[in-house]
């Protein structure tokens, strides 16, 4: 449980510095305020639990057709599972015991793993940590993230064109700063 408050104040956090807002603290503190509602809404950390004892389950029951999952939030803050596929019959290969809803993604988690590997490759072996600030996939749109200031997107452009990669996989998106984690990560 603590690694999944984590991760959810981890992306927060990210999600807000990479915004460059001026209203960095204030909306943080919002978002904070929310996290802690919905993890006091009764049966939330349970089904959070089974999300992630059931992961690996369900990744492999669906197969080729997964493309991604995420915590989502009803209109009285109870937690459910979106899970991204790219055959909406698949979804009958997976039952569990919680609240479940399925949408059609164009492109499965080996298509976004493959896209995001490539440009991790390059940032890598040729230092670009500073023209692109971070790459991430994000299930819910079915696309990789690449943040970078605006000033490098049309180097970025041509390097993913250049690299051949399916450029409607791929998002760019402003970033003002890098992001920099301290401290350690608490996992049950």
């Amino acid at each position: 449980m603590k690694y999944i408050i984590g991760i959810l104040f981890l992306a927060a956090n990210c999600a807000l510095a990479a915004s460059g807002d001026d209203d960095y603290f204030e909306k943080r503190a919002e978002v904070i305020e929310k996290i802690q509602i919905r993890m006091n809404v009764p049966g939330n950390k349970e089904v959070l639990d089974l999300m992630r004892e059931n992961g690996e389950f369900i990744r492999k029951s669906l197969g080729a057709s997964y493309a991604g999952s995420w915590v989502d939030y009803d209109e009285e803050d109870r937690a459910y599972q979106v899970i991204a596929v790219t055959d909406l019959a698949a979804k009958n290969r997976v039952h569990v015991d919680y609240r479940l809803e399925f949408v059609e993604a164009e492109r499965n988690i080996e298509q976004l793993n493959a896209v995001y590997s490539e440009i991790e490759r390059f940032r890598e072996e040729n230092g670009l940590r500073l023209v692109i600030y971070y790459v991430q996939i994000e299930p819910r749109i079915n696309k990789v993230l690449v943040g970078a200031p605006l000033v490098n997107h049309e180097r970025i452009i041509g390097i993913l064109q250049n690299l051949k990669l399916d450029m409607n996989a791929i998002q760019l998106q402003e970033a003002n700063s890098t992001v920099t984690l301290y401290g350690k990560q608490v996992v049950n």
